[in-house]
């Protein structure tokens, strides 16, 4: 009996129908260091992501880049959640956003916050809800930016995060702002856990009024 196998697929080592991911990228840590310091010193405590890191990444493929900072340097605890931004603080977190969109990337901006603020849990979500729509009109005219809500909410449950995340959504499309949203879970938003931690029900209902 004969037998005709083909190898094409796998002499070429590409798989059939494949495609590629839009977002690639890594995490940039920087700007929320020193977080037992408020609001803390550049270039001592922290540092906002270097151009060179994001070229020594574009230059391996990667085209999509979190960037982490704190709503306490950014809101300072004196002004609360509702009130002006740190300018020097905003024009940082803007200049390493544009130096990554402008050179074609994504730039995902991302609160490391773990759902609190000034050592307690954010519980207002109005206030959360009016922090966003400020934050998203600042870039709302940058297409490629993404929002993450707020990293790895932990110590609440999967409704007061779903809540919060919910705020969140809201303030972004307030501020007019049409971009990629990301939301996260309770128990640090961890899909080991996100049955179990009430993350699967609670955000049954969560709505993008874009969508």
């Amino acid at each position: 009996m004969s037998r005709t196998t083909s190898t094409t697929a796998a002499s070429t080592g590409t798989c059939t129908g494949a495609t590629k991911f839009k977002y690639f990228g890594v995490n940039q840590s920087s700007a929320e260091f020193g977080a037992q310091n408020i609001p803390g010193t550049l270039g001592t405590d922290y540092t906002w992501p270097s151009p060179s890191s994001i070229d020594f990444f574009m230059g391996k493929g990667m085209n999509t880049f979190r960037i982490a900072f704190l709503m306490e340097r950014l809101s300072p605890p004196s002004q609360g959640l509702t009130g002006t931004f740190d300018a020097t603080y905003l024009n940082g977190l803007k200049t390493i956003v544009n130096y990554v969109t402008n050179k074609g990337g994504y730039a995902i901006i991302e609160p490391h916050n773990f759902a609190r603020y000034n050592g307690a849990v954010i519980t207002s979500t109005s206030n959360f809800q009016t922090w966003w729509k400020n934050l998203a009109t600042q870039f709302k005219s940058n297409a490629k930016v993404i929002f993450d809500l707020n990293n790895e909410p932990y110590g609440i449950t999967g409704a007061a995060a779903a809540s919060l995340m919910q705020a969140g959504i809201n303030g972004v499309r307030a501020a007019g702002a049409t971009q990629l949203i990301l939301v996260e879970g309770t128990s640090y938003t961890g899909a080991w856990r996100w049955i179990s931690a009430g993350n699967g029900d609670a955000f049954k209902t969560i709505s993008d009024p874009l969508v």
